[in-house]
């Protein structure tokens, strides 16, 4: 599938600010916000600036009020003297157009450069995990972390600088513009300040524990949502809607049982802060009334102090409304951080490089053993296979088939024993290296969204089409393709649902034939194919195992035709090794 220049260029820009693994810190989830902005401080710096600067008339306009009221009262207002004052308001206003739209700019280039960072670091990170560790999530809870969680992060920073940030500075004005004219009133701004504070240490366990599983809840029904997708066909040919929409329906209800209990949790959080910054209001006007009765500040005085104490009450209060959008951000960083922070993981940093492989394959004493199995699903496997070799791994379901092709290819770390590679010992190199030396036909052809072309020569970008349609040729997939209402350009449609069983395989097939491959593995090619098909599959391997080593995975010798050597597998052990033991179908 070709990319732009354009896009590559792009993604390669986005790739060189990577990795962020190191940045998050489940643990010090505010810590761990910060560090995910390197190289973007200086634009939030500037984004602080020009917020301060177009949000300056809010923090001037009661200063301003107050000189007027102050002014009118004592006889001594003029319209000259008024003038100048009041141009200066409409120009600290005016100023807001230009600093709103910079202000955007900053924010909006450093938020979505965060995001794309971010996601791109999962994906990335999601290549390089174990099979066991990609496995340990359902897809929906994947995507909810690629997606919901990233939004999450982009509203938490955007609540903090549009909403913290501006409270804070309120406050400290607030404090500034008080403490020259009443200390007393000052001191009761800065008792009043930290309610918030204390509101939030009271609820914020409740907050976390709700939003954790309220996060768990939905990327559950998310997965449940995408496997009812893909069942769709089969839950229609067995009348099975009801049950469906039952199992579904399991899903929504906790969704709506736990969003029920993070609302309460919020509402009630933020009534408290109602009721507790209205009660102060109330008690800070009555007492600058007292103390304009008293003559000790003029009325403008009490205008000005009062404007102050409602910005400080209404920014306390909008903190205190936030917190509930503050924990869920806080959770997503925590969710993010079990892909990035997950040591399972493929080591080939530092580690050389191979340049050539003949798939000649040594494996030596080999057990493996799933985590949280309570058996090995490979035990003292010892065999050699030379290069050039077809070999059929056959055994009945749970024999250890898959996990032994898994081995080979890099994807499972052997607990004990080792494999050696042309005489290397698979540990010591790049397996990346070594994989662009190898292709894989699993027993699901999976094909994706795109044209016939895009499917054959996934990963291979500049490939020529005469290339792709000689590779059909070989497989006898050319005519059914050149039949296609757009031959090569033909949409395969979602997973390939505009192809029959056996046309999918060939498909997948020829992308990888089309590699080129030292070493082939092929899971099943057969299982599930009707007997023409099965024929035509069948020649269509021989065909690729000249010249390489190949694997060919199956519990059906029968219907492989000829092998090298067959290995037979039975509950995790070897138990017998045939050379050409499989007869001609």
């Amino acid at each position: 599938m070709k990319t732009s220049p354009a896009l590559r260029s792009r993604t390669k820009a986005i790739r060189a600010t990577l990795p962020l693994e190191a940045l998050f810190d489940r643990q010090h989830p505010w810590k761990t916000l910060i560090g995910l902005y390197r190289g973007d401080y200086w634009r939030l710096l500037l984004c602080l600036v020009f917020f301060l600067l177009k949000h300056s008339p809010v923090w001037v306009l009661p200063i301003y009020t107050a000189w007027m009221v102050d002014s009118l009262a004592s006889g001594g207002f003029s319209l000259n003297a008024a003038l100048w004052p009041s141009l200066g308001m409409i120009f600290l206003v005016m100023q807001n157009l230009p600093g709103q739209t910079i202000f955007i700019r900053l924010l909006s280039v450093a938020v979505r450069s965060m995001e794309a960072r971010v996601r791109m670091a999962q994906v990335r990170r999601l290549q390089q995990l174990s099979l066991n560790a990609q496995g340990s999530w359902p897809s929906g809870a994947l995507q909810n972390k690629l997606m919901r969680d990233v939004e999450n992060l982009a509203s938490l920073t955007t609540n903090l600088i549009n909403n913290i940030f501006p409270a804070l500075v309120t406050v400290a004005i607030a404090v500034v513009m008080t403490l020259r004219i009443s200390p007393l009133l000052t001191a009761f701004f800065l008792v009043v300040a930290p309610l918030a504070m204390l509101l939030r240490n009271a609820f914020a366990k409740s907050f976390d524990r709700r939003n954790a599983a309220f996060r768990r809840v939905l990327e559950a029904m998310n997965s449940r949502v995408l496997e009812m997708i893909e069942l769709l066909p089969v839950t229609r040919a067995h009348a099975l809607e009801e049950v469906e929409i039952e199992r579904t329906g399991e899903g929504i209800e906790a969704v709506r049982r736990e969003g029920k209990r993070l609302d309460f949790t919020s509402a009630w959080f933020g009534a408290t802060a109602w009721v507790v910054f209205m009660t102060a209001q109330i008690l800070s006007l009555l007492l600058m009334a007292y103390l304009a009765w008293r003559g000790v500040m003029s009325v403008g005085q009490v205008l000005l102090f009062q404007s102050y104490f409602a910005s400080v009450m209404g920014a306390m209060n909008g903190i205190i409304n936030l917190m509930p959008e503050l924990a869920k951000g806080s959770e997503s960083i925590r969710s993010m951080g079990e892909i990035l922070e997950n040591p399972d993981m493929e080591r080939n940093l530092g580690k050389p490089v191979i340049s050539k492989v003949s798939g000649a394959f040594e494996f030596k004493n080999l057990s493996y053993r799933y985590p949280g199995s309570e058996r090995e699903a490979l035990r003292d496997i010892s065999f050699s296979v030379p290069a050039g070799a077809v070999v059929a791994v056959t055994g009945e379901s749970g024999s250890g088939k898959s996990t032994l092709v898994h081995l080979a290819l890099g994807f499972l770390r052997p607990d004990s024993g080792y494999i050696l590679l042309d005489g290397a010992d698979m540990e010591g190199f790049d397996l990346r290296s070594y994989r662009q030396r190898v292709a894989t036909v699993p027993q699901h052809p999976l094909l994706f969204r795109g044209s016939v072309r895009d499917n054959v020569s996934y990963g291979l970008p500049d490939v020529p089409d005469s290339a792709v349609w000689e590779t059909l040729r070989m497989l006898g997939a050319e005519d059914f393709v050149r039949a296609m209402p757009r031959g090569l350009d033909t949409e395969v449609g979602n997973a390939g649902a505009g192809l029959s069983g056996g046309q999918k395989q060939r498909i997948v097939m020829a992308r990888a034939l089309l590699r080129d491959p030292r070493v082939l593995i092929l899971d099943e090619p057969t299982s599930a194919l009707d007997p023409q098909s099965e024929r035509e599959v069948r020649q269509a391997i021989s065909l690729m195992a000249k010249g390489r080593t190949v694997f060919i995975v199956t519990h059906r010798p029968e219907t492989i035709g000829d092998v090298d050597m067959e290995l037979r597998l039975c509950r995790g052990e070897l138990l017998d090794i045939r050379a050409r033991g499989v007869r001609e179908a």
